[in-house]
């Protein structure tokens, strides 16, 4: 039963796949008890339908054993190899029943969910051993539906039972006065017959069964807005500490970057909050961003500048415009090209730096 029906009204969220993994991890798969039903009653009708060959196979080896008991040395030395010979015989006829069986449950599971090694299920649970849980569980609406669901399918099986067998009941009274042996064929045959039209309507529950513990599972892993926003964090980190780490390292990069304003062509200011480097030759196609920064940072590459005799201009509108249209190694953009171009021809004329 849910802690807070207020958290679980709040779900309506369809899971993450990251949500589903971590699920399947922790052994919380989709589980359909009828479906396992339906392969061991499979396992079954193929141990009747090969009853045949492995009772013919048994009395065989039994009616030898009898034939020639008076064959047989019970001695000190000859007891091991007495009771091999009984043990194989006996294994050797019922091995392919216990292999069909155990194949069958083994494949019951699989074709529900791949195999998975957890430990999760192997951990002390209080709420699995608290006696007021176990009650409440055993009222929930859960059991009452399985209650419904179990009486619902041994009335419907019996019925199928009682009119299959009602129908033939001159030939089952037939029986009394048939030898042993045809007693038994048609015993046999009329097992399997009851046991086709069982697994049919088994089939039938499976299906209706593993539906409704899909959507059960699935509606169990619903998520609320706010628990995929916590897993988008998980895996995103916050916005707010990923904008600061951005910030961070723009900050790191335009540090390095400053060392490249002794190359630059031109320094243009705004003239102290705002600094942009560029850099511009012949074999460019437009002069290039090689260091900007603000404020403290703007300073420091006036005075780099003024250290290596690269010209400064104090161009405030453009100072901003550029500080915040390219970024360090982009070039300038085009509506910037009149003024930039200007600057560049009175950097060429002062003579101050060769470009």
């Amino acid at each position: 039963m849910a802690e807070n029906p207020n958290q679980d009204a709040e779900k309506t969220l369809d899971p993450t796949e990251r949500k589903i993994s971590k699920a399947l991890e922790k052994g919380n798969t989709v589980r359909s008890q009828e479906i396992s039903h339906w392969f061991m009653l499979m396992s079954f009708l193929l141990v009747v339908s090969f009853s045949t060959h492995f009772a013919t196979n048994f009395f065989t080896f039994f009616r030898e054993l009898i034939e020639n008991a008076h064959e047989i040395s019970i001695h000190t030395g000859n007891v091991y190899n007495f009771v091999k010979y009984i043990t194989k015989g006996f294994l050797g006829h019922f091995l392919l029943i216990f292999s069909i069986t155990v194949a069958m449950a083994i494949i019951g599971n699989l074709v529900q969910s791949r195999p998975r090694f957890t430990t999760e299920k192997l951990k002390i649970k209080v709420s699995h051993i608290s006696l007021m849980t176990g009650i409440k569980r055993l009222f929930s609406g859960q059991s009452l539906i399985n209650f419904i669901g179990g009486l619902t399918k041994i009335i419907i099986v019996g019925v199928i039972f009682y009119t299959l067998l009602w129908n033939n009941r001159d030939i089952l009274e037939s029986f009394i006065s048939q030898p042993l042996l045809s007693t038994l064929h048609a015993t046999r045959e009329y097992i399997i017959y009851l046991t086709a039209y069982t697994l049919i309507l088994i089939t039938a529950f499976a299906l209706i069964d593993y539906s409704y513990q899909y959507h059960k599972w699935y509606k169990q892993l619903r998520m609320s807005h706010q628990e995929q926003v916590d897993e988008h964090k998980e895996l995103e980190g916050d916005p707010k500490i990923r904008a600061k780490l951005r910030s961070l390292r723009n900050n790191a990069y335009q540090k390095r970057s400053i060392a490249r304003v002794a190359t630059a062509s031109v320094l243009i200011t705004n003239p102290t909050h705002y600094a942009i480097a560029l850099q511009y030759d012949n074999s460019m196609q437009a002069p290039t961003c090689v260091a900007k920064g603000a404020d403290y940072l703007a300073l420091n590459m006036r005075k780099i500048a003024q250290e290596n005799n690269v010209p400064i201009f104090e161009n405030p509108p453009l100072a901003r415009q550029l500080y915040a249209d390219i970024d360090i190694d982009e070039e300038i953009q085009a509506q910037h090209y009149a003024a930039v171009a200007a600057i560049i021809s009175a950097v060429l004329k002062l003579g101050r730096k060769k470009v």
